[in-house]
């Protein structure tokens, strides 16, 4: 494919905002997060007393036969009822108090790591945009460089082909150096032309 030559103009806020909601590790801690809240919800409500209803209704059928057992339950002469309330309260509250004290460090814990990987990532994401930036601004150099030395790679192309003597060079052999002049200026070319092309590699990378 054609590599991409034009500037990239990067929406910080949506970046940043999309980051945030796909990263994986920062999917994981926000989960993390939210199971630390549960424990919390779950480890205050065992500080709360506890009040149950008990309730029990049956019917009993016993008999040497299956069919007179049968007939026993559907008379629904022989039946049990039972009900009952529990209130228990927790004298102290030292085991559940431990244990909600436990969770909310592990919820300040989850919560400053899930604050580093934001902060990671953010950075992370602001060093790529910076380094888009600077490659960019790299390459157009390069591209100036690449120019100028084509220009220059011109001008001792002509002067290969007609040499001429400047003041202190007459007498001398100039197409030797004429030619060194022309071999500089294209190595100067080809190395212009690699950085702009390994810049450019690295800008699409």
């Amino acid at each position: 494919d054609e590599p991409r030559r034009a500037p990239i103009h990067i929406d910080w806020p949506a970046t940043v905002h999309t980051a945030l909601d796909y990263r994986p590790d920062i999917v994981r801690g926000r989960l993390r997060v939210r199971v630390r809240e549960l424990e919390i919800l779950r480890a205050k409500n065992a500080l709360q007393p506890s009040l149950d209803i008990e309730g029990l209704w049956r019917i009993n059928g016993l008999e040497n036969e299956l069919d007179e057992a049968i007939g026993l339950l559907t008379d629904n002469q022989f039946t049990d009822w039972q009900l009952g309330v529990t209130f228990s309260v927790p004298i102290g509250r030292r085991q559940a108090s431990a244990h909600l004290q436990a969770a909310r460090l592990r919820l300040d814990k989850d919560r400053a790591l899930l604050q580093q990987t934001v902060h990671v990532a953010t950075h992370r994401l602001s060093d790529i945009v910076r380094n888009l930036d600077s490659l960019y601004g790299q390459y157009q150099l390069a591209l100036k460089r690449l120019e100028d030395t084509q220009i220059w790679v011109k001008g001792r192309l002509e002067q290969l082909k007609e040499p001429t003597a400047k003041p202190g060079q007459e007498g001398l052999d100039l197409l030797p150096l004429a030619l060194t002049n022309f071999q500089d200026a294209l190595r100067s070319w080809a190395s212009a032309a690699t950085d702009a092309s390994s810049l450019l590699a690295q800008y699409n990378t």
